[in-house]
């Protein structure tokens, strides 16, 4: 199977042959191929034993080049979007670059039309992939050996092109730590990637059951030409044996697979330079507990819960009893505990866990799936709201303020939490991002990461501030960006002697301990004068 497969399904149905529309994914379970699964950044010493076998990231040539590849309708593209979106990753399409071949002055179309004919040209010069798929076809309808002669030709003129622009792409990208290439058929061109400049590879997989049920929901799609797509790809048995990475896209719920593809950003990343003398370029503010309470949003929730559930969800109101109907994914150690296994991944996304809550009750006691989803957006409506009603009477006057500032910083939110963007806090902040925006939660590195492609800021460029020695302080610094520790909403904050403790390993120019709130912004003032008296 080689390049003129791409071809030969992009001919099939006429559009990009491995784009992946909307679909109920399942699990993105992504896993090193060790047979271990991925370290979670879940205390203070895994954090500090994964930056530890991360090499310092130094500016390169080229970047560390991440090749994605997998069969049609397993996820793919689900993945190199959320790559740009959310991580601010480059990600070269080898689809869209034959696809530019083959566009009016392309590199592909003089050559094309020289080996099967001017007829296979559209009237604006370009190739009509419907009257080329005929024309290969047709020598399909002569034998066998007649059509591999053909692919072999079309592949001599289409592979060298997307090569090339392969290459540029990464040349143009030199300056960044990562790019990707998403390649439907990686392994079928590339039998060894890093010959062509692919560091690591990333499958995308799920069940054949699953992928048949997603394919033929396109359109244009049949089993005949399902199974003829199938063919010219390698099976998922060996592309997933040869992957440095696995991502199994069988789950349900989405919140699955951004979990999976943050802990591959956080495998792949290396940890920069500490350099107290890194210009500040924006601050990200922790929300829960930092700028406002959560007691009162949490207590909101519960109400709303008892209020809708028994109209929404009878049946499992009734078996309930007054009962918690998310204890079995809050309290790990409960008797019913739902997080575990493939459900584990959804532990960064409280309403994902809610909403897994709901529908194991839903489906056992026989209440509809679709009031399932009613009562979860009440739900994050509702604590949403709450959260904002109850932001502390500082919190606008501190944003102001450190807008304020030298330097036009930018200033966001980056929260484990699951509560919207609302009301003037949203107004006043250049990015808000969710635990379940990322797929991680902090103090993972890949909610920083988040954060830097957001604000367009290296992490040694950004200022973190929470109240979470954990989650905010640690987290920070262990991904090489400046952390302020603040005390709780409710004024309850670490002795001197934990914090001391617990930070003494870090440059103390990175860190900084506020009585309050109001406080921060002349910490950042004092920083941001420390850089000019330095320059």
């Amino acid at each position: 199977v080689s390049l003129a497969a791409i071809v030969s399904c992009l001919l099939w149905r006429g559009v990009s042959a491995f784009s992946v529309r909307a679909f109920p994914v399942r699990a993105l379970s992504v896993r090193a191929l060790s047979g271990r699964a991925f370290p979670r950044t879940t205390t203070t010493r895994t954090t500090k034993v994964t930056t530890r076998r991360m090499a310092e990231h130094v500016t390169q040539k080229r970047p560390l080049v991440l090749g994605i590849t997998g069969g049609i309708a397993m996820g793919k593209s689900a993945m190199t979007e959320q790559l740009r979106t959310v991580f601010g990753i480059a990600v070269h399409d080898a689809d869209a670059a034959v696809h530019r071949s083959y566009g009016p002055g392309g590199g592909a179309v003089a050559k094309v039309a020289e080996a099967f004919g001017e007829s296979v040209l559209a009237p604006d010069k370009s190739i009509d992939r419907k009257k080329l798929s005929a024309a290969l076809q047709a020598k399909r309808d002569i034998s066998q050996e007649e059509a591999t002669r053909a692919f072999a030709l079309l592949e001599s003129i289409v592979h060298p092109l997307v090569t090339r622009d392969r290459q540029e792409f990464i040349a143009q990208n030199s300056e960044k730590w990562l790019c990707a290439v998403d390649i439907p058929l990686l392994y079928e061109t590339m039998p060894d990637p890093r010959e062509h400049g692919v560091d690591k590879v990333l499958v995308v997989s799920c069940s054949s059951e699953e992928q048949r049920r997603r394919a033929l929901k396109r359109p244009n799609m049949s089993e005949d030409k399902l199974a003829a797509i199938l063919k010219r790809q390698l099976s998922n048995d060996d592309r997933t044996s040869r992957a440095d990475f696995l991502v199994d896209t069988s789950h349900a719920d989405k919140a699955a697979a951004k979990h999976q593809l943050a802990q591959v950003i956080e495998r792949l990343y290396r940890v920069p330079d500490r350099r107290p003398s890194a210009e500040i370029r924006c601050v990200s503010l922790d929300l829960d507990d930092t700028l406002w309470p959560t007691k009162p949003a949490i207590e909101a929730v519960a109400a709303t819960s008892a209020e809708l559930l028994p109209t929404l969800l009878p049946k499992t109101a009734e078996a309930l009893n007054g009962e918690n109907p998310y204890a079995c994914v809050i309290d790990r150690n409960h008797p019913r505990s739902l997080v575990k296994g493939d459900d584990a991944r959804l532990a960064h996304d409280f309403t994902s866990l809610r909403r897994l809550a709901l529908r194991t009750r839903a489906l056992e006691h026989g209440d509809p799936l679709e009031n399932v989803e009613t009562l979860v957006e009440a739900i994050v409506e509702t604590r949403s709201r709450v959260a904002v009603e109850n932001l502390l009477p500082c919190a606008l006057h501190v944003v102001d303020e450190i807008r304020s500032l030298p330097g036009n910083l930018t200033v966001g939110a980056l929260t484990n939490g699951n509560a919207r963007p609302k009301g003037h806090l949203a107004d006043s902040l250049d990015f808000w991002l969710g635990a379940p925006d990322v797929g991680a939660q902090k103090p993972s590195i890949a909610a920083f990461l988040a954060a830097s492609a957001r604000s367009d800021a290296p992490l040694a460029s950004i200022v973190h501030v929470g109240d979470s020695i954990r989650d905010d302080v640690l987290g920070a610094l262990h991904a090489g960006a400046r952390a302020i520790l603040v005390p709780r909403a409710d004024g309850k904050k670490p002795t001197d002697d934990d914090v001391h403790q617990l930070l003494k390993d870090f440059d103390p120019r990175l860190w900084a301990v506020a009585d309050s709130l109001q406080d921060v912004p002349a910490i950042i003032s004092r920083w941001l004068q420390q850089e000019d008296d330095s320059s």
